[in-house]
């Protein structure tokens, strides 16, 4: 009975011992230059390459990925993370300069195992506008949308970062829940920089099957995590649950705290929830954002979309939602305006009490933005003003203008970031009153 305790002691030690690995490695980046201060981590422990882009350290047991943070100013040249393995050695590159847009791409719960057009929409939306990252906020599903996504919503296939966050349904069978996950995406937590913004990608706390990971160790690894960047920089959290939210972002567990709002949180990115939803908390000023996916609508009655997030360096965060699947549309109709009150039925006040001509757009389309929207009379152009996601609208300057434009026949032009122009005729119809609005005096 001795001997075979001892042996099992001895065989614990040598496994213990095996698992540890001494790891080093290089940044540089695409001109040979070595990159000073890029975050590594191995999901466990977090260091900074020296002054020659050098890193060396000893792996958590546990560990299976090396990963670094992207930072500011840099692309990825090849993947942000390689497998430890029995390598004992992980080098990196970076592309200087890279994707500079204000802009990505947030959807969640695609739920997907068959290739259908919304993909082909999403990758035309991404070729055309170049944003600087895709989110697939979790719940990718099972293991045929694991898979799906990995074969064809990958950063090759779209041109950009995909950064895909480990949902409920994404813990799967195997030996542990988020095994297939790491097979086909790496590891579940890491970071990365990008406009002055630090995001980071966290797994949720529990799913259909067990995970490896505790949530402990997610919250020493995200501590150490927003530790190494320079106090003040602006944080969106990815992760497919919304964590803390009712704690004012104090993230609790038997053995520790972390408070969030330390680290100048400014989003958190979710889904689960099958809705369409920006909140901005009235303590911290925390962006909430909740996407629902472009394959189907959510249970708030949301339309099929996945939602565009402008950013700036300061953590601000602004959006818009592309409705799925719509291609193309532009119509516009010309009324003349009949008010006594010295006010148009949109509410602007009139420089002159009488009525004008209006015109009214409605223009949309899925793959792209759209950069210059006019109407066209006797060839000058007058720009159409953008009311909300579908409205445009004009008021010809005077009713010369507005008679051109019915007798003649006015044209709407629109020109979308894919370089492509429409050219329509506006339907001229009869008269637009304060009535018509459900309005009056």
């Amino acid at each position: 009975m001795k001997l075979t305790t001892a042996l099992l002691a001895i065989l614990l030690i040598s496994f213990s011992a095996s698992a540890q690995q001494k790891i080093s490695g290089k940044v540089m980046d695409d001109k040979g230059a070595n990159v000073a201060g890029v975050v590594v981590s191995d999901g466990y422990n977090v260091l900074k390459t020296d002054a020659k882009g050098e890193y060396n350290f000893e792996t958590n047991p546990k560990a299976k990925f090396v990963f670094i943070s992207t930072p500011n100013g840099y692309e990825q040249s090849g993947s942000f993370y390689q497998k430890i393995e029995e390598k004992g050695k992980c080098d990196f590159l970076l592309k200087r300069g890279g994707n500079k847009s204000n802009r990505f791409i947030h959807m969640g719960d695609t739920e997907a195992s068959i290739y259908k057009d919304w993909m082909d929409l999403l990758k035309r939306y991404v070729s055309n506008n170049k944003p600087a990252f895709v989110v697939f906020n979790g719940d990718i599903c099972y293991e045929k949308g694991l898979r799906l996504h990995a074969r064809e919503l990958t950063s090759e296939k779209l041109g950009v970062r995909a950064v895909f966050t480990l949902g409920n349904h994404d813990l799967v069978a195997g030996a542990y829940g988020e095994e297939l996950y790491e097979e086909l995406f790496g590891p579940v937590w890491y970071s990365f920089n990008s406009g002055g913004i630090h995001f980071v990608n966290i797994p949720v706390l529990y799913g259909d099957k067990v995970p490896r990971y505790t949530t402990d160790e997610i919250y020493n690894w995200l501590r150490s995590d927003l530790e190494s960047i320079p106090a003040g920089t602006p944080v969106v959290i990815m992760d497919h649950h919304l964590l803390g939210f009712s704690e004012n972002f104090l993230l609790k567990t038997a053995q520790q705290e972390l408070n969030l709002l330390k680290y100048n949180i400014k989003g958190y990115l979710y889904a689960h929830y099958h809705t369409n939803l920006y909140h901005k908390t009235p303590v911290g000023g925390v962006a909430t954002i909740s996407t629902m996916s472009p394959n189907k609508g959510g249970i708030d009655h949301s339309p099929s979309s996945f939602r565009v997030i402008e950013f700036n360096s300061k953590g601000d965060l602004k959006s818009h939602l592309k409705y799925s699947p719509i291609e193309r549309h532009v119509v516009a109709n010309g009324f003349w305006e009949i008010n006594d009150h010295g006010y148009t039925p949109v509410g602007f006040i009139r420089k002159t009490p009488e009525p004008g001509f209006l015109i009214i757009a409605s223009i949309y389309d899925t793959p792209t933005e759209v950069e210059k929207a006019v109407i066209l009379v006797d060839a000058k152009e007058y720009p159409l003003i953008q009311k909300s996601s579908w409205s445009w609208i004009v008021r010809l300057p005077s009713n010369i203008v507005g008679m051109r434009a019915a007798a003649n026949g006015a044209k709407i032009m629109v020109k979308f970031s894919d370089g492509s122009v429409v050219v329509k005729a506006v339907e001229i119809n009869g008269f637009f009153t304060e009535n018509v609005m459900g309005g009056g005096a």
